[in-house]
């Protein structure tokens, strides 16, 4: 009898021993693919044990690193070393800490990498460990400076279209401005931290139209207004600003975003301009991932962390999951990718992929997937481990800066008060045309048309009739030249048209009578 205890006792050891290297090879390689490594500082001994993965992201020897803090200082970067030196002192102080700084591998390839502890302490509440972990985010860093550089680009777009765009945070009267508007207002940046620093160099007749409509984006109302502001040197500009409240999630009014555009010089005039430039969304420094096994010759999946459960809505610790499974939640689009992959497992390379998986209650995720294949003693394929990423948002916010692109560079090429294409959209179309005519043999005319009875209505009427003059001109060349010719609002009095392809002189003569004809008659 004590023998079958015995047995049945290491039988159960056996069988959680098992389940314990499972789980130890699943997450060595769930570190390795999310590059994590991991460290264990003793606060009585001073000494520290430092995981494989850590001397993988230094790209170093085992022997490279004893068992004190130090020894991993001589690969932090110059620049950061005094940061990561504090850091380390944070730990023989039993304090925790999250930080991010480079390093320079054994390879000479510089890295980013993010630290993070945890104080670890005994029943009595008493610090006894210090538990960190560092991930190399130098991917994550990258796609920051691209995201970073399209914001430089935006940037840019705005200063061609003459428009800046702010944000003013409520409760703290502070103003955050992009450089456009500094440019517009003439000023240094240490010059329009709050809105009272906007408000005086408000032209003094338009401040009570500044102030009223700051008072109805308090009240949650968005506003359009047009107002003249006084520079430094006494010169006056006249300037739109278009803005909206922002709202939290318990429909408090936190603050203002809106848009502010120099039309001194083009006397342009937005009728209903919505526009809304999205600040970029700080890119998330801890990603979601879970971690996963599959058995490959079984078809069957071992092992699945919480956070796999849980992107894919399937519920926790199920058991039944196969590669079946696991299909039926990829978006149908998606499963060749799948399919591919388990075609081609002899690939000993980590591969890497995206995919869309389609969860019960009908929503999308985009995935991205690490995985690795592991090989049997006769080098068949036996195990696939992996890591999947939730970059749902970050893909969102790839389409919303696409568009704010797409938007920008509409504004920079198109009149907003006629719609019609500007100087810089003719000129494009010029370019175009001409390489047309040096590579094809063809041809083109251009008709200027002035209207110089515009400076006379400004004079006398003022400028909104000098814009609603405009309009009633764009509209009536519109009708007469139909969808056919190129028309073009090329500056504040002058349109012009363009003919495409050769034609006869009558033609033109015709068409010229007919502009005649069109303007003889007064605009209503």
């Amino acid at each position: 009898m004590y023998f079958i205890r015995r047995f049945k006792r290491s039988e159960r050891y056996a069988d959680i021993e098992a389940k314990f290297n499972q789980l130890s090879e699943t997450v060595k390689y769930g570190q390795q693919l999310a590059r994590i490594g991991y460290w264990l500082y003793e606060i009585e001994t001073g000494q520290v044990f430092w995981s494989e993965q850590v001397f993988n992201i230094l790209g170093c020897g085992f022997n490279s690193l004893n068992e004190t803090l130090e020894s991993f200082l001589p690969y932090v970067h110059a620049d950061d070393l005094e940061a990561v030196e504090e850091a380390t002192q944070l730990v023989k102080a039993a304090k925790e800490y999250d930080v991010e700084y480079r390093i320079v591998a054994a390879d000479n390839q510089l890295r980013y990498v993010r630290e993070r502890t945890k104080v670890i302490t005994d029943e009595d509440n008493t610090p006894i460990k210090v538990a960190g972990i560092i991930q190399d985010i130098t991917e994550q860093k990258l796609r920051e400076n691209s995201l970073r550089e399209i914001g430089d680009n935006l940037s840019k777009a705005q200063k061609v279209a003459g428009v800046g765009n702010w944000k003013y945070d409520i409760a703290k009267d502070e103003l955050y401005c992009t450089d456009e508007v500094f440019n517009i207002y003439d000023t240094e940046r240490t010059e329009l931290k709050t809105f009272d620093d906007i408000l005086k160099r408000v032209h003094p007749d338009d401040q009570g139209k500044v102030t009223g409509s700051m008072d109805q984006l308090r009240s949650g109302k968005s506003v359009s207004v047009e107002y003249r502001i006084t520079l430094d040197d006494g010169a006056v500009k006249y300037v739109e600003s278009n803005a909206e409240p922002i709202i939290n999630g318990e429909g408090q009014i936190t603050g203002v975003f809106g848009t502010t555009q120099d039309i001194t010089e083009k006397k342009l005039l937005h009728d209903d301009l919505e526009r809304s430039y999205r600040s970029l969304l700080e890119v998330e420094r801890i990603a979601k991932m879970g971690s996963w096994e599959i058995d490959l010759v079984n078809r069957k999946v071992l092992f699945c962390s919480d956070e796999v459960y849980k992107m894919y809505g399937i519920p926790k610790g199920r058991t039944d999951i196969d590669i079946k499974t696991i299909m039926e939640f990829v978006h149908p689009d998606d499963r060749p990718i799948i399919m591919d992959i388990y075609k081609n497992t002899s690939e000993k390379q980590p591969v890497h992929f995206e995919l869309r998986v389609r969860r019960p209650d009908g929503s999308i995720l985009y995935v991205d997937n690490f995985i690795e294949i592991t090989f049997d003693e006769n080098g068949n394929p036996a195990h696939m481990h992996g890591t999947s990423q939730d970059i749902t948002e970050k893909k969102e916010l790839q389409k919303e800066m696409e568009l704010v692109e797409k938007r920008v560079l509409h504004l920079s090429t198109h009149d907003q008060l006629t719609g019609m294409p500007n100087k810089i959209g003719f000129d494009n179309k010029i370019d175009i045309l001409a390489k047309g005519a040096l590579e094809n043999n063809t041809s083109f005319a251009i008709i200027m048309l002035d209207i110089d009875s515009l400076r006379y209505v400004k004079n006398t009427l003022g400028y909104e009739a000098a814009e609603e003059y405009i309009v009633q001109i764009a509209l009536k060349l519109r009708l007469y030249c139909g969808q056919t010719k190129f028309i073009s609002h090329y500056s504040y009095n002058r349109f012009i048209i363009i003919f495409e392809g050769t034609h006869p002189m009558e033609v033109y003569g015709s068409f010229i009578k007919g502009i005649y004809a069109l303007f003889s008659q007064p605009l209503k």
